[in-house]
């Protein structure tokens, strides 16, 4: 059975949408050609207001679907659906910044070549496929391209090995992170816009959800205990804006983003941890704490983490009863009204949680003798007290989710993200040190269960097999080795090919941890090339037999627009 090329995008309906010339309300129709064939692709963008358009497949039985897409040495955003199914999925550009994410020239796409990009496995008997532009948030500023549709018949045996695979419960090791970058990096207006996120981890390997909805407490949902973020501060970056205008029209419509996401979760089968980040108010001028401390902070300056000389820092601190019980309010909101499966605390930012405040100098001295001011920032007796108030915390949210989850008849879970190689100018060089520095002490914490995924955000770039962070990974696996703890490693960097994060994923794996973590999934979830891997990364015994999936290649033009590619002088020049 040949591959299927559908490159003729003038064939998808409304005809009126389509337009040789740019014009608002079209899709822009551009020839091109490839050495496997002419074709017309579809550009549009955001001022076009451009309609979806649909392109029937007239094809029946199962197929691998590929998307061939043109960047044009830049970066777009197509939204691509099955007429089968519940909403969008979201197809983005797949650079990579060589200062964070490593050199991959495999995927250094130019502007004389098309992306293609594997998307999923689907029967297609009577659908058709439909193309979007995306409208809302810091996306939509992109431009939707769509060159073509690849189509693989899949045979007998495949297709018994795909709908086998999507029934396992074995593989469910994977955590996805949304620290709450969704919001202003969508800009959702609509229900299907919010399920769109969700809906992307059908089908993978995913056991938990962890879904920022709060920073200090101002929140992404109609919070009772906080303040939603549903007005932009006057100096603002535009993701402050577009958050603030989702969350309104949101609320205006009578939709609750968390619900949304938490029900959508469950339909899937995985479960969903709401998660804060305990920030604090930004650098002026975005330092207001109406918009970045939040009002509780603002009531209450007493509360705020003090330094050596009593000088506050832009943290409130968990030594005050008050702090900690304002915060566990927040949890018992997302627990008790919304039904979550557990909560989601980052400690991997936001620092510090405990530092030389009152209370816990005068508890140090009357314990020890001694002013911890006068001592080395990192006195063994001194970090250890600091993280004594922190696992009070956990102790106490420990005890809030067992009420709970005792009246609902299940166990309430705990993600908790601790941090390695995450600290600015740290220089600790032991596996634990970062952890001390900022009063973690995640070896009470799971031998006392109070974290039943322990995350480590190891935070490194460049290219690297993941061999590096063997000797971390391992020391952390004993730690909580015969505790009810499960060990989660979170993959970074962000941005890498699909061969990249299963080679990484079998050292991670190799070196004890118990499952895999991906940190900003609401950027992850659109590279459908890398998503595709990062879905099946909990099949931790079939790894190493993957080697020859192609995920993603490089196509080149032959012509573009009636223009001859490959020479010279075919690119532009400056005029």
């Amino acid at each position: 059975m040949k591959d299927i090329y559908l490159m003729d995008m003038s064939l998808c309906r409304p005809a009126s949408a389509l337009s040789k010339e740019s014009r608002r309300g079209c899709w822009t129709m551009v020839d091109y050609e490839t050495e496997f064939g002419r074709g017309v692709m579809l550009f549009a963008g955001r001022g076009t207001k451009s309609p979806p358009v649909t392109l029937p497949l007239n094809v029946s039985g199962w197929h691998a679907i590929y998307l061939g897409m043109y960047y044009g040495g830049g970066e777009g955003c197509l939204k691509v659906k099955l007429s089968g199914d519940p909403c969008f999925s979201r197809i983005a550009h797949e650079l990579f910044r060589p200062e964070k994410d490593g050199h991959y020239p495999e995927k250094a796409v130019g502007p004389a070549e098309l992306a293609e990009v594997f998307w999923k496995c689907a029967d297609l008997t009577g659908q058709s496929i439909t193309f979007a532009h995306h409208e809302h948030g810091l996306m939509a500023e992109l431009d939707a391209n769509i060159a073509y549709v690849k189509l693989v018949p899949l045979k007998p045996e495949q297709v018994s090995r795909i709908e086998a695979d999507r029934a396992r419960t074995d593989t469910k090791r994977l955590i996805s992170i949304f620290d709450s970058g969704q919001f202003h990096r969508w800009g959702y207006r609509t229900e299907e816009e919010v399920r769109e996120e969700v809906e992307s981890h059908r089908d993978g390997d995913f056991e938990v959800i962890l879904w920022s909805v709060a920073l200090g407490d101002i929140c992404y949902y109609p919070t009772k205990v906080g303040k939603m973020r549903d007005t932009p501060p006057l100096f603002n970056r535009p993701h402050f804006s577009i958050e603030a205008e989702s969350l309104s029209a949101l609320s205006e419509r009578g939709i609750d983003p968390l619900k949304v996401a938490i029900d959508c979760a469950h339909e899937l089968g995985v479960k969903l941890y709401p998660q804060i980040r305990m920030e604090g108010p930004q650098l002026p001028p975005y330092h207001e704490l109406d918009h970045f401390g939040g009002p509780f902070m603002k009531a209450h300056p007493e509360f705020l983490c003090r330094d050596r000389d009593g000088g506050p820092i832009r943290h409130l601190s968990l030594a005050f009863p008050q702090v900690r019980e304002h915060y566990i309010a927040l949890f018992r909101e997302w627990v008790e009204d919304y039904d979550a499966d557990g909560i989601s605390i980052i400690f991997c930012r936001s620092w510090p949680f405990v530092y030389y405040e009152e209370p816990v100098v005068r508890s140090f001295m009357e314990r020890y003798g001694e002013d911890p001011r006068d001592l080395e920032e990192d006195d063994p007796r001194w970090l250890r007290h600091r993280a004594e108030y922190i696992t009070l915390f956990l102790r106490e949210v420990r005890h809030t989710l067992d009420e709970v989850g005792r009246r609902k008849g299940r166990r309430l879970g705990t993600a908790y993200l601790v941090p390695k190689n995450a600290t600015p100018d740290f220089r600790g060089e032991g596996p634990f040190d970062e952890c001390w520095f900022h009063g973690l002490d995640v070896e009470t914490w799971a031998r006392e269960g109070l974290v039943d995924y322990l995350i480590l955000h190891i935070e490194v770039f460049g290219n690297y097999d993941g061999s590096e962070q063997a000797d971390v990974i391992r020391a952390f696996s004993e730690l909580v080795k015969d505790t009810p703890c499960k060990l989660y490693v979170d993959v970074y960097p962000r941005r890498m090919p699909a061969e990249a994060y299963r080679i990484k994923a079998i050292n991670y794996y190799r070196a004890g941890a118990e499952g895999l973590a991906f940190w900003d999934s609401q950027g992850r979830n659109s590279r459908a090339s890398e998503w595709a891997m990062v879905k099946k990364l909990g099949h931790k015994e079939e790894l190493e037999r993957w080697e020859d999936e192609v995920y993603f290649r490089r196509v080149p033009l032959l012509s573009l627009d009636g223009w001859p590619m490959g020479r010279r002088f075919s690119l532009p020049t400056d005029g």
